[in-house]
């Protein structure tokens, strides 16, 4: 989510993506919560909603390596503890 306030900050508005996407996009800035859509294809066994313990591997959109994933932060991960989507 901090992402998405990034860009609308940065280029006061947000990219078109597709229309599903864009909606649950401004779910999540409304709310504050992250609202996502996942490939099943890609997720390793379940997918859950938590707060995070700091061990989690994040990539964030547009980068190859992860970044450090602090504690108590609400987030989708699997089983892998990849994390799919945070609040942040």
């Amino acid at each position: 989510m901090e992402n998405l306030i990034s860009m609308l900050l940065k280029y006061g508005d947000m990219p078109f993506i597709n229309q599903v996407v864009d909606i649950y996009n401004v779910i999540s800035m409304e709310s504050r919560l992250c609202v996502a859509t996942h490939n099943l294809d890609k997720i390793d066994g379940n997918l859950t909603v938590r707060f995070s313990d700091g061990t989690e591997k994040y990539i964030p959109l547009g980068q190859d390596e992860p970044v450090p994933m602090p504690p108590h932060e609400y987030c989708h991960r699997d089983d892998s503890n990849e994390v799919l989507c945070r609040r942040s």
